[in-house]
């Protein structure tokens, strides 16, 4: 195997990457092209191949892991500040209530006093469980 097939699989993967994750095919394509350098000085394909995977491996996780943190967007919650009918109180202060007539399992934003039977404003959610405020 020679440096170029390394070469021509990064410009390949790159362009498969416009109309694909191109975050990923990135990650693939700089990989193979560390591993087309490596060839080119150490002449080994084995190395080259074993730098090509540990940089695919690297570049895969970061790239997976910046999509999930910075590029998929939250959606926009249209619960919030809606109201919910507290059920029940518990002693760890979190709390059950009813929301669209379905029972939830609520925690307080900051300071709530919470009684049995009264309306709180929803002010989020972690997960399915909702982040309740006093109005």
């Amino acid at each position: 195997m020679t440096a170029e097939i390394w070469f021509v699989l990064a410009v390949a993967t790159l362009i498969a990457g416009a109309f694909a994750d191109f975050a990923l095919a990135a990650a693939i394509a700089l990989a193979a092209l560390v591993a087309g350098i490596t060839q080119s000085l150490i002449g080994d394909w084995r190395i080259a191949s074993a730098a090509f995977f540990v940089v695919a491996l690297v570049g895969i996780f970061l790239a997976l892991r910046l999509r999930r943190r910075i590029l998929v967007p939250q959606a926009i919650d249209d619960d919030v500040g809606q109201s919910v009918e507290v059920l029940l109180v518990r002693d760890d202060h979190s709390l059950r209530v009813r929301y669209r007539g379905t029972e939830w399992e609520a925690l307080p934003r900051g300071a709530v006093a919470a009684q049995t039977g009264g309306r709180l404003l929803i002010a989020g959610r972690h997960g399915n469980t909702l982040l309740v405020r006093e109005d």
